[in-house]
């Protein structure tokens, strides 16, 4: 079914959890992410959550696991790049990954584990690039500028 057919059945779901959720290309760009991983529409309701809420909660294991101190430089360097798009398309948010990686020499998973949990609060979700562009260049900036202030916070 069509991301713009499932919206109208969608709709009442996210509704029904206190989202400001309504009709249009920002709804059919969340059904893309996550009809493939929900089987019910309560379910496909529940996992939007992230693209809704200001404040995303984290999951105890996912912080535990990906918001350590380890995490830190990889996401102030990438804090900073992204800061500094003009184009905030997939192409250039690849190369801010992949500058960091060059920085770091980490390997991307070690880079966007922690940035999906500072976007999502959860270790599971859809493709990393789609997110951010769904959520936006302020709400990017603002989640993992959070996440860098959790890992300060949890480790002074």
């Amino acid at each position: 079914m069509p991301a713009e057919e499932l919206s109208s059945h969608l709709l009442p779901f996210l509704i029904n959890q206190g989202y400001a959720a309504e009709k249009g290309p920002f709804l059919n760009q969340v059904i893309l992410t996550l009809n493939a991983r929900a089987k019910t529409l309560a379910e496909m309701a529940i996992a939007a959550s992230f693209y809704y809420v200001d404040d995303v909660p984290y999951e105890a294991e996912a912080a535990s696991k990906f918001l350590k101190p380890d995490a830190l430089d990889s996401l102030r360097l990438l804090y900073e790049s992204i800061r500094t798009l003009t184009d905030f398309s997939k192409e250039n948010l690849e190369k801010s990954f992949l500058s960091v990686m060059e920085k770091t020499g980490l390997k991307l998973g070690k880079i966007a584990q922690p940035v999906r949990v500072a976007l999502t609060g959860k270790t599971a979700s859809p493709g990393i690039f789609e997110i951010i562009e769904i959520i936006g260049k302020d709400n990017v900036l603002k989640r993992i500028n959070k996440a860098i202030l959790f890992i300060q916070n949890r480790n002074d």
